[in-house]
This record gives structure tokens, C-alpha cells and sequence, in this order.
């Protein structure tokens, strides 16, 4: 998570600014990471460009005109900013974390892992039990549903409902095999379990 914070006369605190979050994906359309050994990203707030999607649209700039079109907005509008100051959090493949976490991702990035593998563990046992394809939907859309009436960010349920989308969108482009297969490769990973790098 990168994450930028503001801070004026006007607030005795930092205020929140922006914010981007990008996860890896252990089944992803496109195979890729949240951010590559070595790769270079430009990265402030309201852009998160990669050189090679610099250099695609080149043509018509796009950090100018990103900046162009946000300069009518935070943090670029205020007038009696003081400072904006970055920070990043980030998890590697092994659950080490690093970083401040004043926005406690490390907590909503473990219960959504978590979510996510304890809800592909269910559908595999649907599938062992040779549970129809009409009641695999039919789970997956009380999930979901189940999901939107939680409170965000809070409980299990809000995770596997988000999941639960994100698989029955699988389901419509590809069927029932492409949700298993998901689930499949879910489980695959180890359980990823998270941890603080110690302060020195």
C-alpha cells in the first residue's frame, strides 16, 4: 500500500490524501505482482504509472495530463499545504510485513487472505460432495449477499462476499470449471500468515 498524508494549518493532524493498494493475485488474468523485483513505478497521488505504460501513451502524456486534470482537486488544490509526506506498507511472499501501517492494512489483508483460502476450501469440499452446480451458485451468491449487508472492512463475511463476487464474475465469463480451477489454486498456497518485522 502506498499512501500519502497532509498536512496544513488548518488540521493538527495528518489528513489522508490518497491511497493505492495492488495485491497479488495467485490466479491473475494477466500474470504479474503487486510490484516486481527491480520493476521502476512512478507513483504520487492520483498516478500510478509502470515506464512501460509511460511509454504507451506517451504520445499524449499522460503524468501531464493526469496532472492536468487533477490539479482542480486534493492535494493539488489546497493552498496552505505544508507538507505531503509518503508512506508504504508492504507484505512479501513469506507474510513478512514492513512499514508504519497507520492505516491497518497488515489487520484487513490477513482476514482477507484468510477469507479468500477458507472460502475456496469450501467450495472444493461442495465439489468433492458432488453438490449440483445450481446449489454451488446458489452458495456463493448468499456469500455475497451476506457480504454487502456486513460492515466493511469488519468481519469474515464482508471478505468471503467480496471473494464470492469476484468468483461468481469467473462463473459468468467461464463457468463453473473456471471457479473451481480459481479455488484449486487458492488452496495450492500455504496459508499466508503475517508478521511485523521487529524494530531494531
Amino acid at each position: 500500500m502506498m499512501a500519502w498524508e497532509r498536512q496544513s494549518p488548518a488540521y493538527p493532524r495528518p489528513q489522508p490524501v490518497n491511497a493505492f493498494m495492488e495485491r497479488y493475485d495467485p490466479a491473475p488474468v494477466v500474470e504479474r505482482v503487486a510490484l516486481a523485483p527491480g520493476e521502476l513505478r512512478l507513483v504520487a497521488p492520483g498516478i500510478d504509472v509502470s515506464p512501460k505504460e509511460y511509454q504507451l501513451n506517451h504520445q499524449h502524456n499522460v503524468v501531464v495530463t493526469t496532472m492536468s486534470t487533477r490539479q482542480n482537486h486534493p492535494p493539488y488544490s489546497f493552498t496552505d499545504t505544508q507538507s505531503v509526506t509518503p508512506s508504504v506498507d508492504a507484505v512479501f511472499d513469506d507474510g513478512l510485513c514492513v512499514g508504519a501501517d497507520h492505516h491497518q492494512v497488515f489487520e484487513r489483508y490477513q482476514r482477507e487472505v484468510d477469507a479468500e483460502r477458507d472460502l475456496a476450501q469450501e467450495l472444493l469440499r461442495l465439489l468433492d460432495a458432488k453438490t449440483s452446480e445450481a446449489d454451488v451458485i446458489a452458495f456463493l451468491k448468499g456469500e455475497s449477499d451476506a457480504g454487502a449487508t456486513s460492515i466493511q472492512g469488519e468481519s469474515a463475511a464482508f471478505y468471503r462476499g467480496r471473494h464470492a463476487q469476484t468468483l461468481l464474475t469467473l462463473y459468468r465469463r467461464g463457468g463453473l470449471e473456471t471457479v473451481m480451477t480459481r479455488a484449486w489454486t487458492v488452496m495450492q498456497h500455504r496459508p499466508l500468515k503475517l508478521s511485523r518485522v521487529s524494530p531494531q
